[in-house]
Protein backbone atom coordinates (compact mmCIF):
# COMPACT_ATOMS: atom_id res chain seq x y z
CA UNK A 1 0.00 0.00 0.00
CA UNK A 2 1.27 3.15 -0.95
CA UNK A 3 1.24 5.44 1.81
CA UNK A 4 1.85 9.23 2.69
CA UNK A 5 2.71 10.70 5.55
CA UNK A 6 2.01 14.13 6.16
CA UNK A 7 3.82 15.96 9.49
CA UNK A 8 3.19 19.59 9.58
CA UNK A 9 6.10 20.20 11.87
CA UNK A 10 10.27 20.63 11.43
CA UNK A 11 11.52 17.10 10.85
CA UNK A 12 13.89 15.86 12.39
CA UNK A 13 14.08 18.06 15.54
CA UNK A 14 13.96 16.66 19.13
CA UNK A 15 10.83 17.28 20.28
CA UNK A 16 7.81 15.26 20.85
CA UNK A 17 5.63 15.23 17.50
CA UNK A 18 8.49 15.03 15.29
CA UNK A 19 9.67 11.98 17.61
CA UNK A 20 6.47 10.24 17.96
CA UNK A 21 6.30 10.41 13.63
CA UNK A 22 9.62 8.97 13.65
CA UNK A 23 8.71 6.12 15.53
CA UNK A 24 5.56 6.04 12.86
CA UNK A 25 7.77 6.01 10.05
CA UNK A 26 10.32 3.29 11.37
CA UNK A 27 7.19 1.12 12.19
CA UNK A 28 5.96 1.92 8.41
CA UNK A 29 8.92 0.74 7.03
CA UNK A 30 9.23 -2.88 9.00
CA UNK A 31 5.98 -3.67 7.42
CA UNK A 32 5.72 -3.05 4.16
CA UNK A 33 8.53 -3.53 0.78
CA UNK A 34 7.14 -0.49 0.13
CA UNK A 35 8.83 3.42 0.10
CA UNK A 36 6.88 5.30 2.74
CA UNK A 37 6.15 8.88 1.72
CA UNK A 38 6.92 11.98 4.36
CA UNK A 39 5.96 15.48 3.51
CA UNK A 40 6.97 18.07 6.54
CA UNK A 41 7.80 21.64 7.04
CA UNK A 42 11.13 22.88 5.84
CA UNK A 43 13.38 23.06 8.73
CA UNK A 44 14.73 20.48 10.41
CA UNK A 45 17.87 18.13 10.39
CA UNK A 46 17.98 15.22 7.90
CA UNK A 47 18.15 11.58 9.71
CA UNK A 48 19.03 8.40 7.91
CA UNK A 49 15.19 6.30 6.94
CA UNK A 50 16.18 3.45 4.69
CA UNK A 51 12.73 3.64 3.13
CA UNK A 52 11.59 6.77 3.10
CA UNK A 53 11.03 9.74 0.44
CA UNK A 54 11.34 12.78 2.92
CA UNK A 55 9.56 16.09 0.40
CA UNK A 56 10.00 19.40 2.82
CA UNK A 57 7.84 22.10 2.29
CA UNK A 58 9.29 25.67 1.45
CA UNK A 59 9.18 28.19 3.88
CA UNK A 60 10.54 31.89 3.95
CA UNK A 61 14.19 31.42 5.85
CA UNK A 62 12.74 33.60 8.72
CA UNK A 63 9.51 31.29 9.44
CA UNK A 64 11.96 28.18 9.56
CA UNK A 65 12.20 27.74 13.09
CA UNK A 66 8.32 26.59 14.46
CA UNK A 67 7.79 26.17 18.32
CA UNK A 68 5.35 23.69 19.49
CA UNK A 69 1.85 24.58 19.30
CA UNK A 70 -0.21 27.05 17.49
CA UNK A 71 1.26 30.13 16.34
CA UNK A 72 1.28 32.76 13.33
CA UNK A 73 4.27 31.46 12.23
CA UNK A 74 2.87 27.98 11.93
CA UNK A 75 0.05 28.89 10.50
CA UNK A 76 2.27 30.27 7.88
CA UNK A 77 4.08 27.09 7.50
CA UNK A 78 1.28 25.31 7.04
CA UNK A 79 0.23 27.59 3.94
CA UNK A 80 3.21 26.52 2.13
CA UNK A 81 3.12 23.04 3.39
CA UNK A 82 -0.06 22.98 1.57
CA UNK A 83 1.20 24.27 -1.47
CA UNK A 84 3.93 21.41 -1.57
CA UNK A 85 0.64 18.78 -0.82
CA UNK A 86 -1.21 20.13 -4.29
CA UNK A 87 2.45 19.49 -5.75
CA UNK A 88 2.44 16.03 -4.63
CA UNK A 89 -0.29 14.80 -5.15
CA UNK A 90 0.22 16.40 -9.07
CA UNK A 91 3.56 14.63 -9.65
CA UNK A 92 2.07 11.11 -8.15
CA UNK A 93 -1.51 11.35 -10.24
CA UNK A 94 -0.46 8.20 -12.25
CA UNK A 95 0.27 6.16 -9.26
CA UNK A 96 -1.63 7.97 -6.37
CA UNK A 97 -1.57 7.35 -3.32
CA UNK A 98 -3.57 4.73 -1.63
CA UNK A 99 -3.46 6.04 1.97
CA UNK A 100 -2.47 9.46 4.14
CA UNK A 101 -1.81 9.49 7.69
CA UNK A 102 -2.23 12.86 8.60
CA UNK A 103 -0.50 14.08 11.94
CA UNK A 104 -2.64 17.06 13.82
CA UNK A 105 -3.60 19.94 11.83
CA UNK A 106 -2.48 17.94 8.20
CA UNK A 107 -6.01 16.36 8.83
CA UNK A 108 -7.46 19.03 6.92
CA UNK A 109 -5.43 18.74 3.94
CA UNK A 110 -6.00 14.91 3.70
CA UNK A 111 -10.09 15.68 3.97
CA UNK A 112 -10.00 17.88 0.93
CA UNK A 113 -7.72 14.96 -0.68
CA UNK A 114 -10.75 12.76 -0.03
CA UNK A 115 -13.44 14.69 -1.17
CA UNK A 116 -11.28 15.37 -4.66
CA UNK A 117 -9.13 12.50 -4.86
CA UNK A 118 -10.83 9.66 -3.05
CA UNK A 119 -7.64 9.06 -1.12
CA UNK A 120 -8.62 7.30 2.22
CA UNK A 121 -7.11 9.14 5.46
CA UNK A 122 -5.78 8.28 8.88
CA UNK A 123 -6.21 11.09 11.62
CA UNK A 124 -3.02 10.73 13.91
CA UNK A 125 -4.90 12.81 16.73
CA UNK A 126 -2.15 14.63 19.17
CA UNK A 127 -4.75 16.74 20.70
CA UNK A 128 -8.40 18.43 20.27
CA UNK A 129 -7.73 21.12 18.02
CA UNK A 130 -10.22 23.32 18.49
CA UNK A 131 -10.21 23.60 22.41
CA UNK A 132 -5.63 24.25 21.63
CA UNK A 133 -7.06 27.08 19.34
CA UNK A 134 -9.01 28.76 21.95
CA UNK A 135 -6.50 28.32 24.44
CA UNK A 136 -3.85 30.18 22.19
CA UNK A 137 -6.45 32.69 21.02
CA UNK A 138 -9.29 33.45 23.39
CA UNK A 139 -10.23 36.00 21.04
CA UNK A 140 -11.68 32.92 18.52
CA UNK A 141 -13.69 31.88 21.72
CA UNK A 142 -17.25 33.10 20.09
CA UNK A 143 -16.35 30.61 17.24
CA UNK A 144 -15.39 27.87 19.37
CA UNK A 145 -18.17 25.94 17.43
CA UNK A 146 -17.64 26.34 13.81
CA UNK A 147 -13.79 25.25 15.16
CA UNK A 148 -15.37 21.87 16.29
CA UNK A 149 -17.71 21.26 13.68
CA UNK A 150 -15.04 21.77 11.71
CA UNK A 151 -13.16 18.83 13.48
CA UNK A 152 -15.66 16.78 13.80
CA UNK A 153 -16.10 16.47 10.20
CA UNK A 154 -12.52 15.86 9.55
CA UNK A 155 -13.23 12.79 12.43
CA UNK A 156 -16.34 11.48 10.87
CA UNK A 157 -14.92 11.38 7.46
CA UNK A 158 -11.68 9.92 8.51
CA UNK A 159 -10.82 5.83 8.15
CA UNK A 160 -9.48 5.65 11.75
CA UNK A 161 -8.25 7.47 14.45
CA UNK A 162 -5.25 7.38 16.07
CA UNK A 163 -5.10 8.50 19.23
CA UNK A 164 -2.11 8.81 21.87
CA UNK A 165 -4.24 8.38 25.09
CA UNK A 166 -7.45 7.56 26.44
CA UNK A 167 -8.89 10.67 26.78
CA UNK A 168 -8.43 11.95 23.20
CA UNK A 169 -9.58 8.57 21.83
CA UNK A 170 -12.87 8.89 23.82
CA UNK A 171 -13.45 12.42 22.15
CA UNK A 172 -12.81 10.88 18.78
CA UNK A 173 -15.31 8.69 19.74
CA UNK A 174 -18.21 11.56 20.96
CA UNK A 175 -17.19 13.32 17.39
CA UNK A 176 -18.59 10.35 15.00
CA UNK A 177 -14.98 8.44 14.20
CA UNK A 178 -15.41 5.19 12.58
CA UNK A 179 -12.49 3.22 14.35
CA UNK A 180 -9.76 4.44 16.83
CA UNK A 181 -6.74 2.99 17.68
CA UNK A 182 -4.91 4.19 20.69
CA UNK A 183 -1.27 3.80 19.54
CA UNK A 184 0.36 5.12 22.66
CA UNK A 185 3.64 6.97 23.09
CA UNK A 186 6.86 4.87 24.42
CA UNK A 187 9.74 5.94 25.89
CA UNK A 188 12.64 7.87 24.62
CA UNK A 189 15.35 5.25 25.90
CA UNK A 190 18.76 4.98 24.46
CA UNK A 191 21.25 1.70 24.08
CA UNK A 192 24.18 4.55 23.38
CA UNK A 193 27.26 3.78 24.54
CA UNK A 194 29.26 7.01 25.77
CA UNK A 195 32.89 7.60 26.27
CA UNK A 196 32.94 8.35 30.14
CA UNK A 197 30.03 8.56 32.16
CA UNK A 198 27.80 11.21 32.23
CA UNK A 199 27.08 12.87 35.91
CA UNK A 200 24.49 15.88 35.95
CA UNK A 201 25.88 16.40 39.49
CA UNK A 202 29.68 17.07 38.15
CA UNK A 203 27.73 18.65 35.27
CA UNK A 204 25.89 21.29 37.38
CA UNK A 205 28.82 21.69 40.47
CA UNK A 206 26.18 20.50 42.62
CA UNK A 207 27.79 18.27 46.01
CA UNK A 208 27.85 14.45 45.49
CA UNK A 209 25.21 13.67 47.94
CA UNK A 210 22.67 16.92 46.13
CA UNK A 211 19.34 15.15 46.09
CA UNK A 212 17.76 16.12 42.35
CA UNK A 213 14.34 16.98 41.40
CA UNK A 214 14.38 16.81 38.01
CA UNK A 215 11.69 18.20 35.00
CA UNK A 216 12.64 17.45 31.68
CA UNK A 217 10.65 18.87 28.54
CA UNK A 218 9.34 22.61 27.26
CA UNK A 219 8.56 25.35 29.13
CA UNK A 220 5.38 26.42 28.09
CA UNK A 221 2.84 27.55 30.61
CA UNK A 222 0.75 24.15 30.66
CA UNK A 223 3.78 22.81 31.75
CA UNK A 224 3.18 23.97 35.28
CA UNK A 225 6.80 25.19 35.50
CA UNK A 226 5.54 28.04 37.90
CA UNK A 227 3.63 25.66 40.28
CA UNK A 228 7.65 23.49 40.47
CA UNK A 229 8.95 27.03 41.43
CA UNK A 230 6.44 28.18 43.97
CA UNK A 231 6.34 24.06 45.49
CA UNK A 232 10.08 24.06 45.31
CA UNK A 233 10.12 27.42 47.13
CA UNK A 234 8.01 26.09 50.31
CA UNK A 235 10.12 22.86 50.64
CA UNK A 236 13.43 24.45 50.17
CA UNK A 237 14.11 25.51 53.93
CA UNK A 238 13.38 22.14 54.72
CA UNK A 239 15.48 19.86 52.40
CA UNK A 240 18.74 22.47 51.82
CA UNK A 241 20.88 19.92 49.97
CA UNK A 242 17.83 19.26 47.43
CA UNK A 243 18.34 21.01 43.72
CA UNK A 244 15.59 21.32 41.17
CA UNK A 245 17.17 20.69 37.94
CA UNK A 246 15.23 21.78 34.84
CA UNK A 247 15.93 20.32 31.01
CA UNK A 248 14.85 21.64 28.07
CA UNK A 249 12.65 24.90 26.73
CA UNK A 250 13.66 27.16 24.34
CA UNK A 251 15.97 30.28 24.92
CA UNK A 252 13.48 33.20 25.58
CA UNK A 253 11.87 30.43 27.73
CA UNK A 254 15.02 29.57 29.74
CA UNK A 255 15.82 33.43 30.35
CA UNK A 256 12.35 34.49 31.53
CA UNK A 257 12.25 31.42 33.97
CA UNK A 258 15.93 32.48 35.38
CA UNK A 259 14.96 35.87 35.86
CA UNK A 260 12.29 34.95 37.79
CA UNK A 261 14.43 32.12 39.83
CA UNK A 262 16.36 35.11 40.73
CA UNK A 263 14.28 37.82 41.74
CA UNK A 264 13.20 34.52 43.95
CA UNK A 265 16.95 34.49 45.54
CA UNK A 266 16.47 30.47 44.84
CA UNK A 267 19.26 30.50 41.85
CA UNK A 268 21.93 28.69 43.82
CA UNK A 269 19.04 25.46 44.04
CA UNK A 270 16.62 26.01 41.15
CA UNK A 271 18.70 25.77 37.94
CA UNK A 272 17.80 26.25 34.23
CA UNK A 273 20.48 24.25 32.90
CA UNK A 274 19.20 24.39 29.17
CA UNK A 275 18.41 21.82 26.22
CA UNK A 276 20.35 18.33 26.36
CA UNK A 277 20.18 15.39 23.72
CA UNK A 278 17.23 13.11 23.67
CA UNK A 279 19.76 10.30 23.21
CA UNK A 280 21.09 11.10 26.49
CA UNK A 281 17.80 11.56 27.80
CA UNK A 282 17.48 8.10 30.25
CA UNK A 283 21.16 8.79 31.43
CA UNK A 284 19.71 12.07 33.11
CA UNK A 285 16.45 10.61 34.27
CA UNK A 286 18.36 7.46 36.04
CA UNK A 287 20.33 10.01 38.17
CA UNK A 288 17.06 11.85 39.63
CA UNK A 289 15.69 11.73 42.87
CA UNK A 290 12.50 12.54 41.90
CA UNK A 291 11.01 13.20 38.25
CA UNK A 292 8.43 16.39 38.42
CA UNK A 293 5.66 16.50 35.76
CA UNK A 294 3.62 19.60 37.37
CA UNK A 295 1.75 19.82 34.19
CA UNK A 296 -1.54 22.10 34.90
CA UNK A 297 -3.34 22.13 31.19
CA UNK A 298 -4.40 19.69 28.80
CA UNK A 299 -5.32 15.95 28.49
CA UNK A 300 -3.01 14.20 26.17
CA UNK A 301 -0.21 12.22 27.90
CA UNK A 302 3.28 13.91 27.35
CA UNK A 303 5.98 11.53 25.65
CA UNK A 304 8.23 12.20 28.56
CA UNK A 305 5.71 10.25 31.39
CA UNK A 306 7.11 6.94 29.24
CA UNK A 307 10.69 7.52 29.63
CA UNK A 308 10.01 8.78 33.18
CA UNK A 309 8.37 5.67 33.99
CA UNK A 310 10.42 3.25 32.61
CA UNK A 311 13.51 5.09 34.45
CA UNK A 312 12.68 3.80 37.29
CA UNK A 313 12.88 7.08 39.43
CA UNK A 314 9.70 7.92 41.45
CA UNK A 315 7.58 10.35 39.77
CA UNK A 316 5.54 13.47 41.16
CA UNK A 317 2.64 14.43 38.97
CA UNK A 318 -0.46 16.22 39.04
CA UNK A 319 -3.08 14.88 39.85
CA UNK A 320 -5.54 15.45 36.14
CA UNK A 321 -6.30 13.43 33.56
CA UNK A 322 -3.53 13.99 31.40
CA UNK A 323 -1.05 11.67 33.76
CA UNK A 324 -4.13 9.61 35.27
CA UNK A 325 -4.68 7.47 32.59
CA UNK A 326 -1.50 6.09 32.16
CA UNK A 327 -0.59 6.36 36.05
CA UNK A 328 -2.12 5.64 39.13
CA UNK A 329 -1.36 5.73 42.90
CA UNK A 330 0.74 2.47 42.86
CA UNK A 331 3.26 4.14 40.38
CA UNK A 332 2.93 7.65 41.07
CA UNK A 333 2.49 9.91 43.52
CA UNK A 334 -0.27 12.37 42.41
CA UNK A 335 -0.48 15.54 43.89
CA UNK A 336 -3.71 18.31 43.11
CA UNK A 337 -2.38 21.08 41.00
CA UNK A 338 -1.48 23.76 43.99
CA UNK A 339 1.35 24.79 45.08
CA UNK A 340 0.83 23.20 48.95
CA UNK A 341 -0.25 19.82 47.55
CA UNK A 342 2.43 19.44 45.36
CA UNK A 343 5.01 20.91 47.76
CA UNK A 344 3.71 18.05 50.22
CA UNK A 345 4.06 15.30 47.57
CA UNK A 346 7.57 16.32 46.86
CA UNK A 347 8.53 16.04 50.59
CA UNK A 348 6.75 13.47 51.32
CA UNK A 349 9.13 11.18 48.92
CA UNK A 350 12.45 13.34 50.01
CA UNK A 351 11.97 12.14 53.72
CA UNK A 352 10.37 8.30 52.86
CA UNK A 353 13.31 6.54 50.95
CA UNK A 354 11.29 3.66 51.04
CA UNK A 355 8.27 4.55 50.06
CA UNK A 356 10.12 6.20 47.04
CA UNK A 357 12.13 3.32 46.00
CA UNK A 358 8.76 1.35 46.38
CA UNK A 359 6.85 3.74 44.08
CA UNK A 360 9.50 3.78 41.41
CA UNK A 361 10.09 -0.26 40.49
CA UNK A 362 5.95 -0.62 40.64
CA UNK A 363 6.58 2.44 37.53
CA UNK A 364 9.02 0.56 35.73
CA UNK A 365 7.10 -2.95 36.11
CA UNK A 366 4.15 -1.03 34.68
CA UNK A 367 5.89 0.49 32.02
CA UNK A 368 7.95 -2.76 30.62
CA UNK A 369 4.45 -4.53 30.47
CA UNK A 370 2.94 -1.66 28.43
CA UNK A 371 4.98 1.00 27.18
CA UNK A 372 7.08 -0.56 24.88
CA UNK A 373 8.18 -0.54 21.22
CA UNK A 374 7.38 -3.61 20.32
CA UNK A 375 3.01 -2.77 21.78
CA UNK A 376 3.51 0.31 19.51
CA UNK A 377 4.44 -1.80 17.25
CA UNK A 378 1.91 -4.64 17.68
CA UNK A 379 -1.09 -1.42 17.95
CA UNK A 380 0.30 -0.12 14.63
CA UNK A 381 0.10 -3.33 12.55
CA UNK A 382 -3.20 -3.91 14.02
CA UNK A 383 -4.74 -1.03 12.65
CA UNK A 384 -3.08 -1.13 9.32
CA UNK A 385 -3.82 -4.70 9.10
CA UNK A 386 -7.30 -3.66 8.72
CA UNK A 387 -7.10 -0.45 6.34
CA UNK A 388 -4.85 -3.35 4.43
CA UNK A 389 -7.93 -6.08 4.36
CA UNK A 390 -10.67 -3.07 4.00
CA UNK A 391 -8.82 -2.21 0.51
CA UNK A 392 -8.88 -5.83 -0.61
CA UNK A 393 -12.47 -6.59 0.17
CA UNK A 394 -12.76 -3.58 -2.38
CA UNK A 395 -11.07 -4.89 -5.01
CA UNK A 396 -8.00 -2.76 -4.60
CA UNK A 397 -9.91 0.62 -5.06
CA UNK A 398 -8.83 3.47 -2.84
CA UNK A 399 -12.04 3.52 -0.60
CA UNK A 400 -11.12 1.42 2.57
CA UNK A 401 -13.53 -0.02 4.78
CA UNK A 402 -12.43 -0.74 8.56
CA UNK A 403 -14.37 -2.70 11.43
CA UNK A 404 -16.59 -0.99 13.71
Amino acid sequence: MKVLVLAPQPFFIERGTPIAVKLLLRALEQRSSEPVHLLTYAGGKAIELSKVIHSRAYAPPAYLTVGPGISVRKLVNDFFFCIALIKLLWQERKNQFQLIHAVEEAVFFAYLAKLVLRIPYVYDMDSTMSEQLIEKWSVLKPMKSLFESLEKITIRNANAIVAVCDSLAETAQEMGAQEVQILRDIPLTSTKQLERPISLRSELQLPPEAQIILYVGNLESYQGIDLLLDSFKRIAPRFPDTYCVIVGGSDEHQHNYREKVESLGLQTHFIIAGRRPVDLLNHYLEQATILASPRTKGTNTPMKIYSYLHSGVPVVATRLKTHTQVMSKETALLADPYPEAYAEALATLLENQSFALQLGEAAKRHARNNFTWEVFQRDLNALYDQLELGRQSTGGSSKLQTSS
